[in-house]
């Protein structure tokens, strides 16, 4: 509990006597003011660092978008103070998810390796959660029934959890999470806000990043068909040019033969 004390100094006269000091002191608890500050220091911070990746998001060359991507990443989790930061994408096809970007604190294990090709269907306690769109959040996994989702959680020392779904046009394709390995942990509001933004801007910066990869492929195929039809111009005026020689040639033995035959015409009738 917070508490802030004023201490004022008050001096009595009664009859001329000499004055006699007391003091006066008053208490007041100060705790929804301390929240109230802390709160906007959050929400000040947090306002930054939205900011510093949105423009990361908007000022990127084409070939590094994996390395913003990660970049963004290791920014939330520091900023959340996370053990564990991750990106999971859903490959519809083949109905599995694969881990395929993830940030760690320091002396936390690596587990991207390890969340590979899982079954979507094998972990319903999230995925009926995430293709609805809502978060899926649990404060402690030994609050789960035993299942094969609780037994990856233990595998990777997951104690705390909490999951963001990434939507495009309404349809969950793939999770941003927080894990919390070295303690129990229950996710705040800033918190879960923060994951929530950052899956609308990751999911806009995809489609955004796949718009400029379709307009550099075309860009690319235009420049090889004009290349092709430069190589292609190319060798048919040289077709052309030895056409013309040939004929030169054809005209020129022509012309030969026609001499020859008028000087045979001319020593016959000699």
């Amino acid at each position: 509990m917070w508490l802030e004390s004023n201490i004022n100094f008050i001096n009595y006269n009664e009859e001329g006597l000499e004055s006699n000091k007391a003091f006066l002191c008053v208490t007041k608890n100060i705790e929804k003011e301390i929240k109230k500050e802390n709160d906007l220091k959050h929400e000040f911070s947090l306002l930054n660092l939205l900011c510093e990746i949105s423009k990361n998001f908007i000022e990127y060359d084409f070939d590094q978008h994996q390395t913003i991507i990660q970049k963004s990443l290791n920014l939330i989790g520091k900023y959340a103070k996370s053990d564990r930061a991750y990106i999971i994408d859903f490959d519809f096809k083949n109905h599995t998810l694969s881990n395929t970007y993830e940030w760690v604190n320091n002396g936390i294990s690596e587990e991207i390796d390890n969340t590979k090709n899982i079954d979507l269907d094998s972990i319903p306690a999230i995925t009926d959660k995430l293709y609805k769109g809502e978060i899926f959040s649990i404060t402690n996994i030994n609050d789960l029934q035993n299942s094969y989702l609780k037994s990856i959680l233990i595998d990777q020392n997951i104690q705390s959890i909490l999951n963001i779904p990434l939507m495009l046009n309404n349809k969950c394709i793939g999770i941003v999470g927080f894990d919390q390995v070295n303690s129990v942990r229950n996710f705040q509001d800033y918190e879960i806000d923060l994951l929530i933004i950052y899956a609308q801007m990751l999911v806009k910066f995809r489609e955004r990043d796949k718009v400029v990869k379709s307009l550099v492929d075309k860009n690319n195929e235009l420049n090889d068909a004009h290349h092709h039809l430069k190589l292609v111009n190319s060798r048919l005026n040289t077709a052309l040019e030895k056409a013309n020689k040939s004929q030169e040639l054809e005209k020129s033995l022509l012309d030969l033969r026609i001499n020859q035959e008028s000087i045979l015409v001319r020593e016959k009738l000699a």
